[in-house]
């Protein structure tokens, strides 16, 4: 049975075995709760929508983070085979022979 059909079972069941002015005031008491529950589980629709998506968001930029990792990778490896060093900048390492640097 769903939230809502056992709301109106209640509202009912506070009809059939009540008289005024006390069915009044429970089903207006009950009218107040039902509101809250009903906003409250909208409210509850609304963050597992923004959870699943911001999942998602999460799988894609983590996917894109590897495809970027990759590609740094290959971008890197072929100009270490040829001997060029871009953004070298160790001074440990001595200048290799031939190299004139400000002479």
């Amino acid at each position: 049975m769903s939230m809502m059909e056992q709301f109106q079972k209640l509202d009912d069941l506070i009809v059939e075995h009540t008289v005024p002015p006390v069915q009044t005031m429970l089903r207006n008491q009950f009218a107040l709760t039902r509101e809250q529950v009903e906003a409250y589980q909208a409210s509850s629709d609304k963050q597992d929508q923004t959870l699943a998506q911001q999942a998602k968001t999460i799988a894609t930029l983590q996917q894109e983070n590897q495809k970027l990792v990759a590609t740094v990778a290959q971008l890197q490896t072929p100009h270490r085979r040829m001997g060029l060093d871009i953004g070298h900048t160790s001074s440990d390492e001595p200048i290799p022979p031939g190299c004139d640097f400000g002479a």
